[in-house]
Formats: structure tokens, C-alpha cells, sequence
């Protein structure tokens, strides 16, 4: 399947075959000016037909954020920190100061929230366990909220669609049924009883 766009003067503006993490191609695209825009939608082997229907589905993007952990599960130790890389993608235009921080952390854990402006495509959270901190299993939220208005909120996750490492599919997997894993895992592990000197 190959998607064409075209000005009015007939011109091509973009085209698409196929699209990174779809089966199916994608154009996204900014209009410089107002005016007709015309898409021709087409077989790239040439074998369409009048029998074969195809669904087109227009939108209007607005400027937003990706959020992404290399790993869903975290382990900590009390007395100790750990480091939790999140990865930024900034799509269609959004330039936004963001702060990142877990949410709801249990008692003995705390983190400092980051910022990070336009430039940055990486931050790194620093939880640290509190020496006395109890032993604790649950689900880990990591918000970024926009500076300038806090009821835009993005939710940290790690993806489980790729097209860089191979998962099994030679190209990685395209799709899948949940495209991300939003509830991440905390563990604090049981604190560590001290020996008893042993008696001569």
C-alpha cells in the first residue's frame, strides 16, 4: 500500500509505503499555507483492485510527549539508590519544559524531581532508600508534567514495540497488543539482619 500527497498544482509533496512501528503507511505532515491538498492512496506492486477497500483516518496532531524506561521492573535495597534512566520523544512541535518524577512513593523512598527543557532526550531519576525503609512490592508511576500547565501529564512506560532489536522478528515487532507497559514494578527488598558474633 503507498500513500501520495499532492498540492494543487499536482505536485508531489511526501509519500509512504509503510510506517516504522505499523503495518500500514502513515504521512505526517505540516501545512505551510492554506489550500487543497489531495492524497492518493495505491498499490506499491501494483496490484490493487476494485475489490480491495481501504480505511483513511485523518487527524489533527497536537504537540506532545513519549516517556520511556529500558526495563518495567526496579529493585532497591535499603541504604542504597537506584538509577532510572527515561528516555524523551518529543512529537509534532511540543517544546515544553517537562518535570519527571515517581509518584507515590512509599515510605523511606524519595527522589528529586527533574527538569528538563526543550534539548533534552534523556534524564536520569535517582531513588534512594532510607536505610530503615520497609519491605515493599508495588506498582512504580513515573509522570512528566508540563511547567507551564500541569494538567498535561505524560506517563513513563517501556515500549514493547521496536524496530531496533531483534525480539524474535528479524526487524523487531511492529505491533502488539499493549504497544506499552505503563505499570512499572518497585521492589525494596527485606533489609539485612546483621550477624551475631559468634562465641569462642
Amino acid at each position: 500500500l503507498l500513500l501520495k500527497l499532492y498540492d494543487e498544482n499536482g505536485k508531489e509533496i511526501k509519500s509512504d509505503d509503510d510506517a516504522a512501528t505499523m503495518n500500514d503507511p502513515r504521512i505526517i505532515w505540516k501545512s505551510p499555507k492554506s489550500g487543497p491538498i489531495f492524497l492518493k492512496v495505491t498499490s506499491l506492486t501494483h496490484q490493487g483492485g476494485n475489490n480491495q477497500v481501504y480505511r483513511l483516518i485523518h487527524s489533527i496532531k497536537q504537540p506532545t510527549c513519549e516517556l520511556t524506561t529500558s526495563a518495567s521492573e526496579f529493585a532497591l535495597k535499603p541504604g542504597e539508590s537506584l538509577e532510572i534512566k527515561v528516555g524523551i520523544e518529543r512529537r509534532h512541535g511540543h517544546t515544553r519544559t517537562l518535570i519527571i518524577q515517581p509518584a507515590n512513593l512509599p515510605a523511606g523512598i524519595s527522589c528529586t524531581p527533574v527538569i528538563a527543557d526543550k534539548n533534552r532526550k534523556e534524564i536520569t531519576l535517582n531513588l534512594h532508600a532510607t536505610p530503615s525503609s520497609s519491605q515493599f512490592q508495588g506498582l512504580l508511576s513515573i509522570i512528566g508534567k508540563e511547567q507551564d500547565d500541569w494538567n498535561k501529564t505524560f506517563l513513563a512506560g517501556k515500549a514493547t514495540v521496536t524496530t531496533k532489536v531483534n525480539n524474535g522478528v528479524p526487524s523487531g515487532y511492529l505491533d502488539q497488543v499493549y504497544r506499552k507497559i505503563h505499570h512499572l514494578w518497585l521492589t525494596i527488598q527485606a533489609k539485612t539482619q546483621a550477624k551475631e558474633p559468634e562465641e569462642n
